[in-house]
């Protein structure tokens, strides 16, 4: 006669429901528990698995892991840990499942974890953006808008302009839609086309509004935008001289400038800086509204690329302009450079070039 044992313990887990966090790791633990002390080891094993939760993503998974009850003892933790972000999203699930007991049964083999959401619920803005007209054609007015905060949704957004002293059709392109920044995106940009002319003129404005947020609050409506009138930009010149007023950014030397120098006894491509009026603002990361033309005595161009611009402090209109010269240009003693901004065309200044 085979005698059964119905007197094994039973095992069971919890529920638990943890806050996220912004950042790093927060520890879920579950309590595993024996309906009764034994005089032997009880073992399980317990793996997290995903619900509306991504393992690996949310939280922390791995292969099934031991969990041993010693003699006398009815209850042990099993700790997951969940990872921290700052994306509005809703509350999410994840499961600990028990299987495969010695010395026990199962009386409850799943216990649910919620992850709290504890971010808030995302606020875009809208930019203001000063930029100057081409001279002739047209150009790009980006504004920028922005979320607070990342959201596992899509957030969207109408936008409409409106006239301030400038007019759509003669001054800009009138531009309506929605914007969709989409889930984890927390800015895009609403382009804008500015038609250009050579008119002297003052500086025009113009709105974009944003209507009917979802996913979302609107921290400002309105964006200004406002339209700087072109002027030819000026490459300054020495006094008394018609070359360029130009000065070595590394060793604050002037001309003749060497197209290589040994720095900290590294070689590089020289890097000169230039200073000019009327380089309209340009935004952030985007130097391609500037460029420098260099040609030298013989007729040959270079490529002159330019790395830096930004307001000479205490000098009305006056930019600097940090430019790096081409490696290599024969036998060429002088480059005579010319600005070109949004198309147009500044004076020709020389610099002298040393012998090799």
């Amino acid at each position: 006669m085979n005698i059964v044992d119905n007197d094994l313990p039973k095992i069971s887990v919890n529920d638990i429901t943890i806050v996220e966090g912004d950042s790093g790791l927060a520890t879920a633990s579950f309590t595993l528990t024996l309906s009764a002390p034994v005089s032997q080891s009880v073992t399980v094993l317990a793996n997290p698995t995903s619900g509306t939760a991504n393992a690996n993503e949310d939280f922390t998974s791995f292969f099934p892991m031991q969990v041993i009850f010693p003699p006398g003892r009815t209850s042990q933790t099993f700790a997951v840990s969940v990872v921290g972000d700052r994306t509005f999203e809703d509350d999410e699930t994840f499961t600990l499942n028990l299987v495969d007991p010695t010395n026990a049964t199962i009386e409850r083999s799943q216990g649910h974890g919620i992850i709290k959401n504890d971010d808030p619920f995302p606020i875009i803005a809208i930019a203001n953006l000063t930029l100057s007209e081409p001279p002739t054609g047209t150009t790009q007015f980006n504004f920028l808008v922005t979320a607070s905060n990342p959201s596992s949704k899509p957030i969207t957004v109408q936008f409409a302009t409106a006239d301030g002293t400038a007019h759509a059709g003669s001054d800009y392109v009138q531009t309506a839609g929605t914007l969709t920044l989409s889930p984890l995106t927390t800015s895009e940009a609403i382009p804008v086309t500015v038609n250009g002319d050579l008119i002297g003129e003052t500086s025009k404005t113009f709105f974009v509004n944003l209507t009917n947020p979802t996913g979302a609050t609107l921290a400002n409506s309105q964006a200004l935008g406002t339209i700087l009138d072109y002027q030819l930009p000026v490459l300054l010149t020495e006094e008394g001289s018609q070359r360029a007023a130009a000065i070595d950014s590394a060793l604050w030397l002037r001309d003749p400038f060497p197209l290589t120098e040994t720095i900290l006894g590294l070689g590089h491509q020289t890097r000169i800086s230039l200073f000019a009026l009327n380089i309209p603002p340009v935004p952030v990361g985007d130097l391609s509204r500037v460029t420098v033309h260099a040609e030298d005595e013989l007729g040959n161009t270079y490529f002159v690329p330019v790395e830096f611009i930004g307001p000479v402090a205490g000098v009305d209109n006056l930019s600097q302009l940090i430019v790096r010269l081409p490696a290599f240009a024969g036998n060429a003693r002088e480059l005579r450079l010319t600005l070109i901004v949004l198309g147009g065309t500044s004076n020709t200044a020389p610099i002298r070039i040393a012998a090799p």
